[in-house]
């Protein structure tokens, strides 16, 4: 039965637990080139995934794709990440 319990509790936390989305908007350097920036660094968008771990051993995963034609004629945009 002790066995069963502990089965049940950690199947909880496996399953319980989700990533958070968030957006980062973009933003533009003197050059017009776009990147983002997360916790004080900078990201150029390259058009792939970067995934890394944080100072607290989350993964975090940033999408770092390049904004369509109109957000960069109107140097706007957002980026999505996931922790």
């Amino acid at each position: 039965m002790k066995h069963l319990l502990t089965l049940f509790v950690v199947g909880i936390v496996i399953y319980g637990v989700e990533p958070a989305t968030f957006f980062i908007p973009v933003e533009y350097d003197e050059n017009d080139q776009p990147f983002v920036r997360y916790k004080n660094t900078e990201y150029p968008l390259v058009g792939e995934t970067l995934t890394f771990e944080d100072e607290n051993g989350c993964t975090v995963q940033l999408s770092l794709n390049r904004p369509s034609e109109e957000e960069l004629l109107k140097k706007s945009g957002y980026v999505q990440g996931s922790v």
